[in-house]
């Protein structure tokens, strides 16, 4: 029966704060028990020689290994990831899935590339306008004039 992590970093922190000798209580309540009361309780009082020594080795900020250091700077690369998040990206990476799909699945010999170059004018944005509007661009068409 080991000790768990939130112990383990608890008894790090008196170490590094509080060094000295400590008996800690670790108490389990059996009636909050997922196995229900019939489980004896498993308390347990524990002797710790919190050395401050010890825990400064532990906090130490680790270096990195010699291999992923290059001139005194580390290989760590920062990313800016909000390009993933614009919305107009998101609706076009769609689309082009969607006609991926369609390509794959319905049409082997659609050519994509041709549909995102084609111009379209549409005469009247009304019920019928609306609906070829909308399923040119599912098709993954770009330019539309209304």
């Amino acid at each position: 029966d080991s000790l768990g992590w939130p112990l383990r970093n608890l008894l790090l922190a008196v170490a590094h704060h509080r060094p000295g000798r400590w008996r800690i209580l670790a108490f389990r309540d059996p009636h909050l028990c997922s196995k229900g009361a019939d489980v004896e309780s498993r308390s347990r009082v524990i002797s710790v020689d919190a050395n401050a020594e010890s825990a400064r080795s532990v906090l130490a900020p680790a270096q990195p290994p010699p291999e992923v250091q290059f001139a005194g700077w580390s290989k760590i690369q920062n990313f800016d990831l909000t390009a993933f998040l614009d919305k107009k990206r998101i609706a076009a990476d769609a689309v082009d899935l969607n006609v991926k799909l369609m390509k794959w699945r319905l049409l082997p010999e659609l050519e994509p590339e041709k549909m995102q170059d084609l111009k379209f004018l549409l005469l009247g944005a009304g019920t019928l306008g609306c609906s070829v509007a909308r399923t040119l661009m599912g098709w993954g068409c770009r330019h539309m004039t209304f």
